[in-house]
Order: C-alpha cells, then sequence, then structure tokens
C-alpha cells in the first residue's frame, strides 16, 4: 500500500540545461558534463531567471556519476517560483488554464502539487534540454507584462483557491523570500565542481 501511495503522489523531475546554438544537444549525461566542463552548457534559463530552477541542486546533481540504470538521485522540497520539468502519472492536477502566455503556468502547477502533498525526486540520468541561450535581451516589454498579470492572478485568486480547494494543509505557495545574495554561489559552486572534475579527468 505505501508503494501505490509513493507512486501516485510523486513526481519525478529532469534537470533542465540550455546548450548554445551551434551546439549538438547532449545524448547523454557523460556528453553534458563534458559541455558543462568546456562551457558549452549551462543550467536552464541562467540569466533569465536562475533562480527558477535552482531548487534542482544541480550541483549535487553534476557530482553523480553516470550509471546503466535509471534511478533515483535524491528528493527536492518545493520553494517558490520553481518550474521544473518532470514526469508524472497522468492523473495529477491538471495545468490551470487561466495562466497563458509566460510565467505562472508551470508555477501554479508545481505549487498545487506541493499543496497537495505530492514528494518531488530528481533523477539520476535524466535530464532536459533546451536549444540556444535564454537571453535577458530577449525579454520583451509584452512578456514582462504578461508576467505581472499572472503574478497578480496567482497571488489574488490562485493561492486562496487552493487555500480552499486543500484545507487540511498548513502549506503555502506565497512568494516571502528574496532572492538577492544566493545566485552567486550556485555559480561559483558548479565552476568550481568542474575544476574538480577536470583535475581528475587529468591525472
Amino acid at each position: 500500500g505505501e508503494n501505490k501511495e509513493l507512486l501516485e503522489k510523486t513526481v519525478y523531475i529532469t534537470p533542465a540545461w540550455e546548450v548554445p546554438n551551434g551546439v549538438d544537444v547532449p545524448n547523454d549525461k557523460e556528453e553534458l558534463l563534458e559541455l558543462l566542463e568546456h562551457e558549452r552548457t549551462r543550467p536552464f534559463h541562467n540569466e533569465t531567471c536562475w533562480y527558477c530552477h535552482k531548487t534542482t541542486r544541480y550541483e549535487d546533481w553534476v557530482q553523480i556519476p553516470m550509471t546503466t540504470k535509471l534511478a533515483i538521485a535524491y528528493e527536492v522540497d518545493w520553494e517558490k517560483s520553481w518550474e521544473p520539468y518532470y514526469i508524472s502519472r497522468k492523473d495529477i492536477p491538471m495545468h490551470d488554464e487561466r495562466f497563458k502566455q509566460y510565467g505562472y503556468d508551470r508555477i501554479s502547477q508545481i505549487c498545487e502539487l506541493y499543496m497537495a502533498d505530492y514528494k518531488f525526486f530528481v533523477l539520476d540520468n535524466l535530464f532536459t534540454v533546451h536549444q540556444g541561450y535564454k537571453m535577458l535581451a530577449d525579454v520583451s516589454l509584452s512578456r514582462n507584462l504578461e508576467n505581472r498579470k499572472n503574478f497578480l492572478l496567482f497571488e489574488e485568486r490562485f493561492q486562496p483557491e487552493m487555500t480552499l480547494k486543500y484545507p487540511n494543509s498548513n502549506k503555502t505557495c506565497v512568494q516571502k523570500e528574496t532572492w538577492r545574495d544566493a545566485k552567486q554561489v550556485v555559480v561559483h559552486n558548479i565552476e568550481a565542481l568542474m575544476k574538480q572534475r577536470h583535475k581528475k579527468n587529468i591525472v
């Protein structure tokens, strides 16, 4: 019974990366780590929304060697603004179609999964890759306006509805914290890990 419940209330996270145009998408984790070592890949939305994926714990994921079998690497706790790509059963809470265009579509769905007591497991060998780097210069005014509109919908309509839908949950997705200082830590940690890895390969 417990295993069935675990399967039903679980989503499996695939860390999301991006490669520049002109660079072939890696076929497996070894190839991805090779690209990372040569600074030809980076976490998805690294420049435009780095905190949207930091919860996945890239620094831990890159340290896990590739194996022949797929397994769970570690469990992560939900954090605000998280937008992971994931694999799940079809009967999970659906995406709220009021969130159109840019921003808060996946954030709102992940928020509901969190309030509904789903667990988030990161997979060790599986990942998602976007072709082309997401650049700050590409973020348009119209997209920012859309994002602002969706933020207000998320705060003022969606979250109160979730509180009513899950009355026994003591969880909330209210956006309380700020992300000022942590970005450099994440970036430096990945850079340091790649240097260590490179040294090991030379020996």
